[in-house]
């Protein structure tokens, strides 16, 4: 075992002698916050009820660090720490290790809203908030401390990158002047699995792609416009968590005991279609009942 691994094994154990009930509970809700199930509520929300173009920003942004994320897991496959020790582990995680997932993603997302307020004391809020979802990693027996610290760094690059090149390429994807920018993506997201075709990475892939062709659908027919009253808002959210559970609920069904659920096909149109839904048919199911107006 390299040492800074080894190391990392007598940090956990360390910072696990603290451990109580009441710590496993904080540190449980607080890696919530840097979690996909976190990001699939927070997105959707976003779009459907405050900022259209904001929610198109984070979602790349989110979707872009998670798939360099799960590409260098594969590169380094370094297992976990309670591979080493069992007895480290308090909550449930699958995969590699190195990069931490939840630390490269939480730079990404609150580092980015950080950028977008002046304010220094909700910077600082937002500083530790980060921190600790790093922190819940390690104190979990998930990550490694040198996992979350390679994480920062990366989530950290990625933003810097996003921040800078924002403006040009975010807005193009936004308002997709034809489709053949559409089709653009596509074929580069194929180049790019065609040259690395890691299989835990082609949600994220199906997850880019639905949610621009969602885009394309909104920018030439839906024209789903966010504002509305705060009825209308909260009656938008409950319906389109309704259509995303029914969405669920119908692939689970269909694929129910079949072994092509685990194929790589299934799992490209299943998250195809959670992407598409957020962007696409339930904002026009929301204009087409009358809970939103199409922006003009």
């Amino acid at each position: 075992m390299p040492p800074i691994l080894r190391y990392g094994l007598d940090f956990i154990v360390w910072l696990q002698q603290a451990r109580c009930g009441a710590l496993d509970v904080l540190f449980k809700t607080i890696t919530f916050l840097g979690s996909e199930y976190f990001y699939l509520l927070f997105v959707p929300i976003l779009y459907w009820c405050m900022s259209r173009m904001l929610a198109v920003r984070i979602g790349f942004l989110i979707l872009i660090s998670g798939w360099v994320n799960l590409d260098l897991k594969e590169l380094f496959q370094q297992a976990r720490p309670f591979a080493y020790l069992p007895h480290l582990q308090i909550s449930h995680a699958e995969g590699y290790s190195l990069p931490s997932g939840h630390a490269q993603l939480s730079i990404a997302l609150w580092g980015y809203l950080a950028s977008l307020v002046s304010r220094k004391e909700v910077r600082l809020i937002i500083a530790i908030g980060v921190f600790l979802i790093g922190l819940s990693r390690v104190y979990l027996g998930l990550h490694f401390p040198s996992d979350v610290l390679l994480g920062w760094v990366i989530g950290g690059v990625l933003l810097l990158v996003f921040l800078y090149w924002e403006k040009a390429v975010v807005e193009a994807l936004y308002r997709f002047p034809s489709v053949g920018v559409l089709l653009l993506l596509y074929a580069l997201c194929a180049i790019i699995y065609a040259i690395l075709p890691i299989a835990r990475s082609l949600f994220v892939i199906a997850a880019l792609t639905g949610v621009a062709a969602g885009l394309v659908i909104d920018a030439l027919w839906v024209r789903f416009s966010a504002q509305g009253s705060a009825k209308e808002k909260i009656l938008r959210l409950l319906l389109g968590l309704i259509l995303m559970a029914a969405l669920y609920g119908f692939f689970k069904l269909i694929l129910a005991g079949r072994s092509v659920a685990h194929s790589d096909l299934t799992t490209f149109v299943v998250f195809w279609n959670v992407g598409f839904a957020i962007t696409g048919w339930i904002p026009g199911v929301f204009v087409w009942v009358g809970l939103a107006r199409p922006r003009g």
